[in-house]
């Protein structure tokens, strides 16, 4: 079905375009399927301020999308939204800095006008679609997780203040941790026309929540994406000075795996989770392998939150073995997922370079902190190589790394193939499903 008229559509839980891969996974995958239907559609981003700079305007600006910046906590707006109407504060206003048209007028823009920014983008659109990967993390700490969720029904209430169809693209969700959160949170998501979940062990969690709204299952749009081409990885692998001819080992490491407080257990996440990477890049070293260590999130604004200075850390820390290299931060999404193509085996602890591992048809052993790694392992393979990093300790994680490389029986690469073709044909019936209900 290709359908010719002209339609806006917002796309919202988007922040860092050009530098995180993970968010380019989503978005522009679900944009290029969504206008292999729709020719003429419009793709609005609300972003927040921080975020809104010259390199995403540029990156956005050259795949036909506009950016629409806003204040972080604007969600504290769309609670008052009636008081700020009553006083007329909400009426648009033109000059206003964080507008579509405004990115470089010198001026900075203010919280109020990021929120009149957000209204104006919504109430043009056609339909509000909410792309992030994974939401409603009941156990990632109490700021976080409710900050995360006023977030979430702030463009939810928006949507349906102006009469706009809102959806939850296909994502995981949970867990759902708390009584009171659990409630919101199944209040907020019984508001939806229907629910797209991907990955069984999901689903189940999720009707575990008694909604009354319908629940679907589908996979990963992000397993569709097209790699970059090979003889672009090779010349890339050989521009760091790797050897393309000899195997290459693959290890990505994960600062929310960094982040997560081990509580003094024996597991391999906090600063074990630190150790545990040293430990891998410094054994493949003197096993005399090449190492490309391959950072995923890349925040230019909270290190904290950014792969690869967590990767440069590690290389320092490790004393910068040889044989080990380390991919660049400019890298796009599709760039990246041609180079794990190059790997002859992996070792990651991001949710997004595991798809595009099973996508190249390399073997990926995943370090797992949620049910959504299992997930979409098991949309491939019949026993996936899944190590808990929350139940786990580094000498258990060392000897299973190990064991799965050793023996590759696991790895079935024709059965790889063939539910890499049946994941296409599910993708597209989950946008059609949206769009069908739209138009």
């Amino acid at each position: 079905m290709i359908l010719m008229q002209k339609m806006r559509i917002v796309i919202t839980d988007v922040y860092d375009l050009k530098y995180n891969y993970g968010v380019q996974r989503l978005v522009l995958t679900l944009i290029d399927k969504i206008k292999e239907k729709i020719p003429c559609a419009e793709f609005i981003m609300p972003v927040q301020s921080a975020y809104c700079n010259r390199a995403n305007i540029e990156f956005a600006g050259k795949r036909g999308i506009r950016l629409v910046k806003y204040w972080k906590y604007s969600f504290v707006f769309e609670l008052i939204h009636p008081l700020l109407k009553l006083a007329g504060l909400l009426r648009n206003d033109p000059d206003d800095a964080c507008g579509p048209n405004n990115h470089d007028n010198g001026r900075k823009c203010t919280a109020l006008e990021g929120y009149r920014a957000l209204i104006a983008s919504v109430s043009e659109a056609g339909m509000v679609i909410d792309a992030a990967g994974i939401e409603f993390i009941g156990n990632s700490g109490l700021k976080n997780k409710w900050g995360e969720l006023l977030f979430c029904r702030m463009f939810q209430r928006l949507a349906k203040r102006y009469k706009k169809p809102y959806f939850k693209y296909t994502k995981s969700y949970g867990p759902f941790e708390g009584l009171l959160f659990r409630s919101v949170v199944k209040k907020l998501l019984e508001k939806l026309p229907f629910i797209l979940v991907r990955g069984r062990n999901n689903l189940e969690s999720m009707h575990r929540l008694g909604l009354k709204t319908q629940l679907y299952l589908f996979p990963d749009i992000s397993l569709v994406l097209k790699p970059a081409p090979a003889e672009w990885a090779e010349r890339y692998l050989g521009s760091l000075g790797i050897d393309i001819s000899k195997p290459l080992t693959g290890i990505s490491p994960s600062r929310v795996l960094s982040r997560i407080d081990s509580g003094g257990s024996d597991n391999i996440t906090g600063m074990n989770h630190r150790e545990l990477c040293i430990r891998l890049i410094n054994e493949c070293s003197d096993n005399g392998s090449q190492v490309l260590v391959i950072p995923h999130a890349i925040d230019r604004i909270d290190k904290n939150k950014c792969d690869r200075q967590l990767a440069a850390e590690l290389l320092e820390e490790a004393g910068h073995p040889e044989g080990v290299f380390l991919a660049g931060e400019g890298l796009s999404y599709s760039e990246v997922r041609a180079l794990i193509g190059k790997l002859s085996y992996y070792i990651t602890g991001r949710y997004h370079s595991v798809a595009s591992a099973l996508y190249m048809g390399t073997p990926v052993v995943s370090l797992a902190w949620h049910v959504k790694y299992t997930d979409i392992m098991g949309e491939f393979l019949d026993d996936p190589p899944v190590i808990d990093s929350r139940n786990t300790s580094i000498d258990e994680a060392c000897s299973l790394i190990r064991k799965f490389r050793d023996d590759l029986s696991w790895f079935d690469r024709e059965k790889v193939r063939e539910n890499r073709e049946r994941i296409g044909r599910e993708v597209e019936r989950s946008i059609q499903m949206i769009l069908e209900s739209t138009l």
